[in-house]
């Protein structure tokens, strides 16, 4: 999920309608993704270059495979891993990770950083049900 003003970044209106309930009586909530098609939104932030890292992963969620909860933390979600890694599983996996079975953060959008990105250095860690990314740093830097 993210957050710009009043627009909210979720695809599916999760968590018993949540956000809406939320804001209401604050701010009027614009839910300009929702239900729209998965492949046609993941091919969209490529088209525009935005640079997804996949920073958590439910191994629950994720058919309860370790490894491939794993392989998906520290990946970059990416036109590859969406063919390689994603639409194989399509039956079993929301490519968007709606329904919890994965997590992003963006780490540069060139049209809308205006020319900064996020750098990172960290690993993977397991606790219980999910694989996450253990940041080390995180850091806000200028593209030269």
């Amino acid at each position: 999920m993210f957050f710009f003003g009043n627009h909210l970044g979720d695809i599916l209106n999760v968590c018993d309608n949540f956000m809406t309930r939320a804001t209401q009586d604050i701010i009027p909530l614009s839910c300009p993704i929702w239900a729209i098609d998965r492949h046609k939104l993941l091919d969209s932030l490529f088209e525009r270059q935005f640079e997804l890292l996949i920073t958590c992963a439910s191994i629950k969620k994720l058919g309860d495979d370790v490894e491939l909860a794993k392989s998906f933390v520290g990946a970059k979600l990416t036109p590859e891993f969406k063919k390689n890694t994603l639409q194989p599983r399509e039956d079993e996996v929301d490519m968007g990770g709606e329904l919890g079975e994965f997590h992003t953060m963006v780490l540069s959008v060139p049209e809308l950083y205006n020319g900064y990105r996020i750098e990172y250095e960290g690993q993977s860690a397991v606790e219980g049900e999910y694989v996450y990314m253990a940041f080390d740093s995180v850091r806000l830097v200028r593209d030269d």
